[in-house]
Formats: structure tokens, sequence, C-alpha cells
């Protein structure tokens, strides 16, 4: 039995939907300001994980804040189990992004990601 208090899955997904056509025609109109005003200057991906996590969407393991270094970056993989992928937060197109099978990748390509972030961009 089907409530308006407890809507179908579909009826879920259909609002959902819509909550996002109208984000992304808003951040197309104002070339992305609208996101990063409205994250307090953290990147649109990150503020998008923490806005589904805090409505209970399951997201990908990971991390949303900066990592010190890359030994943290090694405890990090650890946690969440191998293979990960190690993004640079600064980047785009493929630039500071790597996959980590074992402890050495993951300390090797934060290691590259921070790298090729801080040369490309002037952002590690």
């Amino acid at each position: 039995m089907q409530t308006d208090a407890f809507p179908d899955e579909s009826a879920v997904a259909a609002a959902a939907a819509h909550l996002i056509a109208v984000a992304a025609r808003d951040a197309v109109a104002t070339r992305g300001r609208f996101l990063m005003a409205v994250s307090g200057g953290k990147t649109p991906w990150a503020m998008l994980r923490a806005l589904a996590a805090e409505a209970g969407v399951s997201t990908i393991p990971g991390v949303n804040s900066a990592i010190e270094n890359a030994e943290r970056a090694v405890e990090i993989a650890r946690g969440i189990g191998y293979p990960v992928m190690i993004k640079a937060s600064a980047g785009g197109g493929g630039k500071g992004l790597r996959v980590a099978f074992n402890d050495r990748d993951a300390f090797d390509g934060f290691t590259a990601c921070q790298n090729e972030a801080r040369n490309s961009f002037g952002d590690d």
C-alpha cells in the first residue's frame, strides 16, 4: 500500500531527477558560480557528495577533505580497500587522476597527483 508519507521509489527518483535538472540548469546558466557560492568554496563535487550522504544516498567510499600526505593517503586507501582512485581536487580531463591497487601505488599515485596538480594548476 502506498501513502503520501512514503512515496514509492519511482516517485523519489523522479523528484531527485527534477532537482538535479534544476540545479544543472542553474549551474550552467551561471557558469558554475552557483555551485561554488552555495558550497562555501568547496568543489561542487565535494558539496554534492556531502549532500548525498546527508540524504542517505549511497555513495562510493571516499574522502571529502584534503589529505595531508602520501602516508595518510595509504591509510585511507587501506581502510576503503583496493583498488582505489586518487584524484587531485584541482584539474580536470583526467589530469591528477590515478588508480592504486596496493600501498605502493597509493603512495606513488598520491605523490604524482599532488605534483601534477601543483605543476598544471598551481594547486596541490
